[in-house]
């Protein structure tokens, strides 16, 4: 008898499987490995897995090391950073991510909200009326949104959605840092390209939507928030690695920075004893901006798919680790 083949998923993950097992169907069925933050037990629970599934655990090369049967290692989302896909092609083994499931809509949905509910002060004013506060209007001015310009760092497909979304609110000017679209492009879309020093300097509303670099320095660090508007508005829906968050604390206590709204962090989740915490003009959210109920489906079915493929001898879709 020929043992079927074992599809792993790390946890934590979702609530159930059914939209991967659907697409097993007579192949293979999603196992998940409850390893509780131990190595070993991790370890130990991918070493003989025909195809692993994963969120946001790290998987690097000594734990590659010891996958004796892998085929596949499936990212679920876009970015596959937490994966050492040189360690991975070396073995050859398949990693694929999923570009394609909807984040572009639902990450700009997130985004916009954040920059809405700062811009009309929903989160403060909720904090303050139960508090017993009423009135409140003259302490915390509230600017019309079509006056004001918006920035966004990075104009990939969530950018150009968020552009889109907020454009119905009159935004303008649009700058728009990428040193990878061309100006004329940017410039047929609406906006204006421009450095990300000038960004800061010129954009009342800042979005961040740009990979974060490969050595996990921050990008907008505290020379850059110095030449932003002391009423400026950034959020960041994007990586965690991209702001200093000791510089965006300080900035935001003293004034050099209206607001911020946050739903990615340099660690996940973000730790009790942040600092973040206790900034009062800050919202923070649970890097939930990808999520919604149309978006889980879609990416469960895909990497189903994609499992399916390899365990049936194909190239996956997706596949970033080509050889």
């Amino acid at each position: 008898m020929v043992d079927r083949p074992r599809v792993v998923v790390i946890a934590p993950g979702y609530d159930n499987y059914g939209e991967e097992n659907s697409v097993l169907a007579g192949l293979a069925e999603v196992e998940e490995l409850a390893w509780d933050g131990n190595p070993a037990r991790l370890a130990a629970g991918v070493k003989s897995a025909d195809v692993i599934l994963v969120r946001d655990t790290r998987i690097d090369a000594h734990l590659i090391s010891g996958m004796e049967k892998a085929r596949g290692i499936l990212r679920y989302g876009v970015g596959y950073d937490s994966v050492d896909i040189e360690a991975a092609r070396q073995r050859r083994i398949f990693v694929t991510n999923v570009p394609d499931y909807g984040a572009a809509i639902d990450v700009s949905d997130h985004a916009a909200a954040l920059l809405l509910d700062l811009c009309r002060r929903i989160t403060t004013r909720d904090r303050a009326v139960r508090a017993g506060c009423w009135n409140i209007a003259q302490q915390e001015p509230i600017r019309r949104i079509s006056e004001l310009s918006l920035g966004l760092v990075g104009y990939g497909k969530i950018a150009r959605e968020l552009h889109r979304k907020m454009s119905a609110f009159g935004v303008s000017p649009v700058y728009v840092a990428d040193p990878y679209v061309g100006h004329d492009e940017i410039a047929a879309a609406g906006g204006t390209s421009v450095t990300i020093e000038d960004l800061f300097e010129r954009s009342d509303l800042i979005s961040l939507n740009a990979p974060g670099r490969a050595d996990g320095q921050p990008i907008i660090d505290r020379p850059l928030l110095a030449r932003s508007k002391p009423d400026a508005l950034v959020v960041n829906t994007a990586r965690g690695t991209l702001i200093d968050e000791a510089a965006l604390v300080e900035a935001l206590a003293t004034g050099k920075l209206g607001g911020a709204g946050l739903d990615v962090f340099r660690t996940e989740p973000l730790p009790a004893e942040s600092p973040l915490r206790s900034v009062t003009n800050l919202i923070l959210t649970d890097h939930v901006g990808w999520y919604s109920e149309s978006s889980v489906r879609t990416l469960q079915r895909k990497i189903g798919e994609q499992a399916r493929a390899i365990l049936s001898g194909q190239v996956p879709e997706n596949w970033v680790n080509t050889w």
